[in-house]
């Protein structure tokens, strides 16, 4: 997602920053996990994203942290969207075994 992001902005394609950015935001959210904590997380990667994306792809501070931002978004908004999907297969799951109990006679 990041190496893509990037590529859309003509910034540096290679794996290599797109990796390093992910890992630490990975790092981050394990260590600072939970509500209270995610808002922490949050602007942890906002700013220390934003500065690892200004070195790794050597560009100002203020555009790798709408950069930084937007990568989040759409990880978000991909989130949300699995999220919605597992439920469903959940939900699915769920009453399809309980019709298939209740009309067995269960």
């Amino acid at each position: 997602m990041t190496k893509w992001w990037a590529g859309k902005k003509g910034w540096s394609t290679d794996l290599k920053p797109a990796l390093i950015l992910n890992l630490f935001w990975l790092v981050i959210n394990i260590l600072l996990g939970g509500f209270f904590f995610g808002i922490i997380a949050l602007i942890i990667n906002i700013i220390v994203g934003g500065f690892l994306a200004s070195k790794l792809y050597n560009k100002e501070f203020g555009e790798s942290i709408v950069f930084v931002i937007v990568v989040l978004i759409i990880l978000f908004i991909i989130w949300i969207i699995i999220f919605i999907i597992i439920s469903a297969i959940v939900i699915v799951a769920i009453l399809g075994s309980a019709g298939a109990a209740g009309a067995a006679g269960y």
